[in-house]
């Protein structure tokens, strides 16, 4: 049985129904920050579909957290491996991409990205394709071989800097 809660008005209530652990709140990820594992989240995401900055939130057991996850996919810094395009508003509109909310150029490069894996957006500026939320656990593993390729691509980024 759940341990015991408090509800509103300070009266203690039980529940025996058992929560899906979120995959933010796996045995050992802990100590991963929030952002890598929005980005693992992301990076699960095949092509030709879309997910929603919600399903995310969602998953990584923060469902009020979805500006946490914009802001975290604004910040990807693998845009080949993590495929933030793929994510869009829970209307099924482009809310942003590569960190800019309006810049035209950019919104018109992560249609244009969608387009080529076979997602279309109808007249009125909103995807219509199903969603998809299949979001698996992610391993400690799995979250220290996404952090060495981050901090790869930051190494190779500081070192071009530097030239």
């Amino acid at each position: 049985m759940a341990p015991v809660k408090q509800q509103k008005g300070g009266r203690p209530v039980r529940s025996c129904i058992k929560a899906a652990s979120p995959i933010g709140r796996r045995q050992g990820t802990e100590d991963f920050p929030f952002t890598l594992k929005i980005w693992a989240l992301a990076h699960q995401i095949p092509p030709g579909h879309v997910s929603t900055y919600t399903d995310i939130a969602q998953a990584i057991g923060k469902p009020k957290g979805l500006r946490a996850v914009g802001h975290a996919l604004a910040r990807n810094p693998l845009l080949e491996v993590i495929p933030c395009h793929r994510v869009l508003t829970t209307a099924g509109r482009i809310g942003g991409y590569g960190g800019s909310k309006t810049d035209p150029k950019r919104l018109q490069r992560k249609r244009e990205l969608l387009a080529s894996e076979g997602v279309h957006f109808d007249p009125d500026g909103i995807c219509r394709v199903p969603k998809w939320h299949d979001f698996k656990d992610t391993t400690p593993q799995q979250l220290r071989e996404l952090q060495h390729r981050v901090d790869q691509a930051a190494a190779k980024t500081t070192a071009q800097d530097r030239d």
